[in-house]
C-alpha cells in the first residue's frame, strides 16, 4: 500500500500516522520536508479496499492543524491524473499552484 516515493528511511524525516482496522494498516500520511516555515504533507495513501472512508481527509486535517498549530504552513502535491486526492484537498482548501514535471531516474543495471 505504501506510494512509490516511500523509501525505507523516509519515516525519519517526518511524524507520520496511520489508521488501523483489525491490526491492519489501511491509511497513512505524513511528513517529509519542512523548511523555512513550510512542511510537506507526503505518503498519504489508503488501501483501496479501505476507500471513500474520509481517512485521507482525516489525516491531512490532523496533519494540517499540527503543522498550522506550530507556526508551518503545510503544503503537498499529487499526479495530476490522481483526480480523487486533487478532490479531496481542495475540499480541505488547498489550491492548484502549478504543474511541476517530475521525472524519475531509474539506476541502470551494470553492464
Amino acid at each position: 500500500m505504501f506510494p512509490g516515493y516511500y523509501l525505507p528511511g523516509t519515516a525519519v524525516l517526518g511524524d507520520y500516522f496511520g489508521i488501523f482496522k483489525d491490526d491492519q494498516l489501511v491509511a497513512m500520511a505524513g511528513e517529509r520536508l519542512c523548511m523555512d516555515g513550510l512542511t510537506e504533507i507526503s505518503a498519504v495513501v489508503t488501501h483501496p479496499d479501505y476507500t471513500g472512508r474520509k481517512y485521507a481527509q482525516q489525516l491531512v486535517t490532523y496533519l494540517n492543524d499540527k503543522n498550522l498549530q506550530q507556526g508551518f504552513i503545510p503544503f503537498l502535491h499529487t499526479g495530476s491524473a490522481n483526480e480523487r486526492a486533487i478532490r479531496v484537498y481542495e475540499l480541505l482548501g488547498y489550491t492548484r499552484r502549478r504543474i511541476i514535471p517530475v521525472t524519475r531516474i531509474k539506476k541502470m543495471p551494470a553492464l
